[in-house]
Order: C-alpha cells, then sequence, then structure tokens
C-alpha cells in the first residue's frame, strides 16, 4: 500500500511538471507556470514568500474551468523558476517580469490574486502605470502591504550568521515546520501542507533566492508605494486568517480603510493561509465577490 501511494504522487509530480510551461523574461532566465481552464475570464496567482504556485493546489481547481483559466506563476527564485545570481529580487523586480508576462500573455479579462508576499507584489501591479492590461478585480490575502512587524523567518534571513547557521544545522522539512507552527492555525495543520512548503524549500540555490529576496524586502521607494495604494480605483477584496501570527488582521484593516472601494473579510480559526487551511471557505468569499464585485 505505502508503496502504492509513493508511485501516485510520483505520477502527480511528474503530471504537474509536464504541464508547467516556461516565460523568459530576458535571454537566459523565466519563470515557471501553469495554465488551467478555457473560460473567457482569468485568474492569475501570486504566492507568497519561499512557497511556489503549488499553494493554490487546494483552492483554484474550485472555480469553473469552462468559465475560468487560471494561470499559477512561481514567482522569480521561488518553486522551479530560475534562480539566477544576479542580486535583483525586490518587488520591484517581480512586477518589471509581471508585468512583461501579463502584457504577454494574458490576452482577456483577468482578476488578480495575492497571497502575502504576492500580495504586494499584486499591489504593486495593481498600481503601475507600464501595465497595459491592468486587473478587473484585485483580491488579496493576508497581503504584505506595509512594513510593519517583518515576519520573523525573514528576520532570520536578513542576519548572515543566523542565516548560514539555519541551512547548515537543519533540512527543507526542519524549516517548513519551523515556520508553519506560526503560518497555520494549530488545528488546521496537515502534512499536505508542511509537504507542499517542505518541497518548496528544496534546491540548492534556494538560499540565495530567499536570503536576496529577504534583504530586498522594502523598496526604496516604499512611501511611494503606500501611497499609491488610496489610488485603486477597482474593487478589491482583502481576506485575513483571524489568528494571523505573521500579518496582523489590523494591516488588513489599514488596507481596507485605504483602499475606498474595497472589503473586508475575516475568517475566524484561521492563520496566514487562508487558501491552504480554509479553502471552501475562502472560496465562498471569492466567489460571492466576483459575482458581485
Amino acid at each position: 500500500m505505502k508503496n502504492y501511494l509513493i508511485l501516485i504522487i510520483v505520477l502527480i509530480a511528474l503530471n504537474i511538471k509536464a504541464q508547467e510551461q516556461k516565460f523568459y523574461y530576458n535571454n537566459t532566465d523565466y519563470i515557471t507556470f501553469i495554465k488551467k481552464g478555457s473560460g473567457s475570464t482569468s485568474l492569475v496567482y501570486l504566492h507568497g514568500f519561499g512557497i511556489s504556485k503549488n499553494s493554490w493546489g487546494d483552492f483554484y481547481p474550485l472555480f469553473d474551468t469552462t468559465k475560468y483559466t487560471s494561470y499559477l506563476i512561481d514567482l522569480k527564485g521561488f518553486g522551479n523558476s530560475s534562480i539566477p545570481k544576479d542580486n535583483k529580487y525586490s518587488v520591484n523586480e517581480h512586477k518589471k517580469i509581471l508585468i512583461k508576462f501579463i502584457d504577454s500573455i494574458i490576452t482577456q479579462n483577468y482578476y488578480l490574486i495575492g497571497h502575502s508576499y504576492g500580495g504586494g507584489v499584486a499591489l504593486l501591479l495593481t498600481t503601475s502605470k507600464k501595465l497595459i492590461n491592468k486587473p478587473k478585480l484585485l483580491i488579496l490575502m493576508d497581503c504584505a502591504a506595509y512594513n510593519i512587524d517583518t515576519p520573523f523567518f525573514l528576520k532570520y534571513l536578513q542576519k548572515s550568521f543566523l542565516n548560514n547557521t539555519i541551512y547548515v544545522f537543519s533540512t527543507p522539512k526542519m524549516r517548513a515546520k519551523f515556520i508553519l507552527k506560526k503560518a497555520v492555525n494549530k488545528e488546521n495543520y496537515t502534512k499536505k501542507i508542511l509537504n507542499r512548503y517542505t518541497e518548496s524549500f528544496k534546491g540548492k540555490r534556494k538560499k540565495y533566492s530567499f536570503t536576496k529576496s529577504a534583504q530586498q524586502i522594502t523598496p526604496d521607494n516604499y512611501k511611494q508605494i503606500i501611497a499609491d495604494y488610496s489610488k485603486i480605483k477597482i474593487p478589491v477584496l482583502i481576506i485575513w486568517g483571524k489568528q494571523d501570527m505573521i500579518l496582523s488582521v489590523k494591516q488588513g484593516e489599514l488596507l481596507s480603510t485605504q483602499i475606498k472601494n474595497s472589503e473586508l473579510k475575516i475568517i475566524d480559526n484561521c492563520g496566514h493561509i487562508p487558501q491552504e487551511e480554509k479553502p471552501i471557505i475562502t472560496y465562498e468569499i471569492v466567489k460571492t465577490f466576483i459575482n458581485n464585485p
């Protein structure tokens, strides 16, 4: 039975790998993505720090594939995207790459969905003057919008000694357990979530991309970025886990106050990752918003 389950997992992994596509944003470097569905409206997903497009695995299949086309993206340096040693891992760098991706690949109306770190990138995209094909709706989950209460794991990655010590004396699984202990509400913790994060932490060059991303987490034009949130005119849904220990729900309340055309939905008994901890409830909230923006 054990060998049979292993075989199934391997086959699923191979199937996902076969479906992956690469988008080259220069001559040598690329981000990976998966396209699912054939609907007339696209859903573009941006994952959180350290994880990958797989973090949407329990959430995106809930949408009708005849109505929506999902694009699940690995940000630069994360998931299976390339990891160039170019010292360019700021949120503005992700924005530049995704502008190229969206304006080249997304040819229809789309809704932009971002979680945590990916939510911060989604905000940048929405306010960018260079993005031609702009989203019609914005959906943010426990979004990294303000430089308040820097997550504990980013502080470790930013300090060379602690960072090196962690990577020398721990495995990807140990690091995943360490982060998920605070990221996920205890009652929602599953082996599937642990395995998903463990897999995302693997890779010899991940230390480089994770470290550089953590060190460049606050952009130079931070104050202007914050000010631009108030200029967002499209409907915005903000979802937050009530028990989020990574980014306080107070940040969601602040963001909702700043973006006038927004609504905040708080999910009880949920931590930092609503799409994985409470996928059905999260889907129902998003579905209602999409149908009645």
